[in-house]
Parts: structure tokens; sequence; C-alpha cells
């Protein structure tokens, strides 16, 4: 039995002035999103691809709602120590542990 793609995608941020969310897997590490206008936009794509993902076989799907949760399931996921390897946690995070 094989073992199921996961893919976290993050939370709608401000960057270049527009809005985007980013992806992650462990395949390939973070994958900066497209650079929307309009968070409207950003929104639809982002619910898009969540339920385009879910749909999709072999494939686990987790929305991050925090840019924090997003970066400590990346850790999380990838096996590396998310203050060690330079990935943003709020003091009161607490890592999670696969």
């Amino acid at each position: 039995m094989s073992k199921a793609t996961e893919i976290l995608l993050g939370p709608i941020v401000s960057r270049n002035g527009g809005f985007a969310f980013d992806t992650f897997t462990d395949a390939t590490g973070t994958t900066p999103g497209f650079t929307y206008r309009c968070v409207e936009q950003a929104k639809y794509d982002r619910n898009a691809t969540l339920l385009g993902l879910h749909r999709a076989s072999g494939v686990v799907t987790i929305a991050c709602e925090t840019a924090d949760e997003f970066h400590r399931r990346a850790a999380a996921m990838s096996g590396a120590d998310p203050i060690e390897s330079g990935f943003i946690v709020a003091r009161e995070a607490v890592p999670i542990h696969a």
C-alpha cells in the first residue's frame, strides 16, 4: 500500500501589493503561490485548489488557517526542527510531533 501524498495549503497572506497562498509537500518543499490583486480572487483560488485536491485519489490536503500553523506543520512533515531550520515560530507555538 502506497503512502498518500500530503499537501499543505497556507493561509492567504499579503505579498507584493496583493494576496497569495503557498503550498507545501515533503517532495517539493514550499511553493510560493500566484499573487492576486484582490483578496476575493485569492480566496476563490484557494478554495478551488482545496476542493480539487480533496477529490484527487491518494492526496491528503490540510488547509492551514495561520502562517504559524503552516510553518509548524511543514517542519513536522519534513522532519526538521522548526527553530533550527529557520522556520518562523511564534513564542506560544507548540511544535507538532509526527
